[in-house]
């Protein structure tokens, strides 16, 4: 029995929702072979979402490549690219300079530090890695301690803060102020830094959720005379006469012709040196967290306190019963529009990450300290406070029921502060803001500067004085990606950058040109990894871009700046190091002049000439020695040749 199916069941597809009536109409003239399958919801909707931002993004790119066409082609300025990448310093995690710009200390990534010279990139020694801990040098900081020796502070990538001294061709491991005890937990150093004498150092240590920060004695002193004694004593050993040896034992182990084969007692007895360890003088804890109380009398707050008097007096003072009403009143609202939602179990997270600065003896400083010269105080302030505290650096202090050192000054700031900077004799202290305001205080007169509002509602990130103007001008980077020119003699800012609509943080100040000179330029890191010249009493347009290899990196972590401002050197994102010669522009030709009289290196007191010249005729005497046997034996079988 034939059975005769329902019309249109057979040849009617199945129906498709997504499908429109010209895709119905078109269906026919579409392969079926190039079809992509339709995916099933809620992907759908997920690819619709991704595609919406994915265009949107691409707008937004081609946008920006707009303008900074638009922006090369109103701006033309040269282009100096950088040179090849150094082979010397291949595969380093880290450089610094020498303060007198002769010497560059690396750290490669197989755990060792090298040294070679600022001008020719040559070798001069290296520290073996250690076997059981090879790793490597985040950051570094170098000073001098004299002429010829320097101080290094270092943090490698465990987390562990190191000293390391440089004397005569070999690095010598100090101390490591962090070590890890058996079983104990751990403290991760994250800034560790020198005052420009070498007698201090701060160092801020993290360990889980708590920061604090400890300020070290270093005997300098103390360390130059172990250096010395450990290196001149090897030497004062071998001028000891030998006897009962033939003439050919007892030179064997030395080279008239001064051969390099057999190291000097100088070199075979570095790794022996032990140095005296610091000592403590501070430790600053961070800010406590905010937390309410339930004080209603005066007196209350003050026992607490730990403090025996306070502003005002009285029982009744600020602790009313009119003034409790309204407290309560005041939070419950507040807690109703803000606070409603939110779980009781979670708090605010608030980061704080301490910045510090190193002073000199002034009119405004603590009372225990020091009237010497050299560093006396040290001035910290902590991120999302209102407050830069000033603390001695010496032993006795005023102590809080903790018996911790207290701070003896206090600078309440307007906002939150973002930045800080101090002038090169630390006379002058600049503090930025949040909301765009600078204030620079005077510590020799006691009196404020100046107190101006550089943008408004713009945070300051950078501070730099310029030493070419008695340390009453300053530049000022702003979070927007400007440069201002902040005069305190004038009360006035200056733009010195030019605006930029659509491109946030398009400018960074990096450094100055020269950093210790007569600063009449600046550098700015850009996000195009290019670095730009600006000329501070010229045009806001750049006199010069420096262009670089593409990089992910922060320019602070990338880019470093010679002491001298004749290089700038930066690292590439295949370990490599590549560098731009500054002094052989020609729109910095003003700033480098050519010097006709070679440089000298500094002078040395008498006291060091006469030492050297002592260490250099005692290590030159056992090669006399010998040669004056050696010329009395000739003569001796020559007389008996002859008789």
């Amino acid at each position: 029995m034939n059975i005769r199916p329902r019309p249109g069941e057979v040849d009617q597809p199945a129906p498709d929702m997504g499908r429109t009536e010209s895709d119905e109409e078109n269906s026919f003239l579409t392969d079926a072979e190039k079809q992509v399958d339709r995916l099933p919801q809620p992907y759908r909707t997920i690819d619709k979402i991704v595609m919406k931002i994915f265009n949107q993004t691409w707008e937004e790119i081609e946008a920006r490549e707009a303008e900074r066409i638009e922006r090369a082609k109103r701006q033309q300025c040269d282009c100096v690219y950088a040179n090849d990448p150094i082979e010397s310093l291949s595969e380093c995690s880290s450089i610094c300079f020498s303060p007198d710009s002769r010497y560059i200390f690396a750290s490669m990534f197989s755990g060792e530090l090298h040294v070679f010279t600022a001008d020719r990139n040559e070798f001069v020694c290296k520290l073996q890695a250690d076997d059981m801990d090879p790793s490597c040098l985040d950051s570094m900081q170098c000073v001098s301690m004299k002429p010829g020796v320097y101080l290094l502070a270092c943090i490698d990538d465990m987390g562990f803060a190191k000293l390391y001294i440089y004397a005569d061709s070999k690095i010598y491991l100090v101390q490591n102020l962090n070590p890890q005890a058996q079983g104990a937990p751990k403290s991760n150093a994250e800034k560790f830094t020198l005052d420009s004498d070498g007698e201090f150092a701060g160092l801020a240590s993290r360990m889980d959720d708590r920061c604090w920060v400890t300020f070290y004695k270093l005997p300098k002193d103390t360390w130059l005379s172990e250096l010395s004694a450990a290196t001149t004593a090897p030497e004062s050993k071998s001028q000891r006469p030998v006897s009962g040896r033939s003439d050919r034992s007892m030179t064997a182990g030395f080279s008239l012709e001064g051969d390099k084969a057999h190291p000097s007692a100088r070199q075979r007895a570095a790794a022996v040196v032990s140095f005296s360890p610091t000592s403590i003088i501070h430790k600053v804890n961070e800010p406590s967290k905010v937390e309410g109380n339930h004080y209603l009398t005066y007196k209350e707050a003050l026992e607490h306190a730990t403090c025996s008097f306070g502003i005002g007096s009285g029982e009744a003072h600020l602790f009313t019963d009119t003034h409790l009403k309204l407290r309560r009143a005041a939070i419950r609202k507040r807690h109703s529009e803000q606070m409603k939602h939110l779980d009781p179990d979670a708090r605010p997270v608030v980061e704080y990450s301490p910045h510090w600065h190193f002073l000199r003896a002034a009119k405004l400083q603590p009372r225990s300290s020091a009237t010497q010269e050299g560093t006396v105080s040290a001035l910290v302030w902590w991120t999302n406070t209102y407050d830069a505290q000033m603390y001695p650096l010496q032993r006795g202090s005023v102590s809080n029921r903790e018996g911790i050192p207290g701070v003896e000054v206090v600078w309440p700031m307007c906002d939150l502060i973002t930045s800080s900077a101090v002038s090169s004799c630390t006379v002058n202290v600049a503090l930025g803001m949040n909301n765009g305001t600078i204030s620079v205080i005077n510590r020799s007169e006691c009196f404020p500067l100046t107190a101006l509002s550089v943008r408004a509602n713009v945070a300051i990130n950078t501070i730099s004085f310029l030493t070419s103007m008695d340390d009453t001008h300053l530049l000022a980077s702003m979070a927007d990606g400007g440069v201002s020119l902040v005069s305190c003699s004038t009360q006035t800012c200056k733009d010195l950058t030019p605006k930029v609509g659509h491109s946030d943080f398009e400018l960074q100040l990096l450094c100055t040109l020269p950093p210790n000179g007569a600063t009449k330029h600046f550098v700015c890191a850009s996000s195009l990894d290019r670095l730009q010249i600006f000329d501070i009493g010229g045009d806001i347009a750049p006199l010069c871009d420096l262009v670089f290899s593409d990089s992910l990196e922060e320019a602070q972590d990338r880019f470093w700046c010679c002491p001298d401002g004749s290089r700038i050197y930066a690292k590439n994102d295949d370990a490599t190091i590549s560098s731009i010669q500054l002094d052989n522009l020609q729109v910095l030709s003003q700033v480098f002049q050519p010097c006709d009289t070679p440089l000298v290196e500094e002078e040395e007191s008498f006291k060091d000439r006469m030492q050297n010249l002592l260490l250099q005729r005692t290590a030159e005497q056992p090669v006399r020695t010998l040669a004056f046997r050696e010329r009395w034996f000739e003569m001796a079988r020559e007389l008996q040749t002859a008789s």
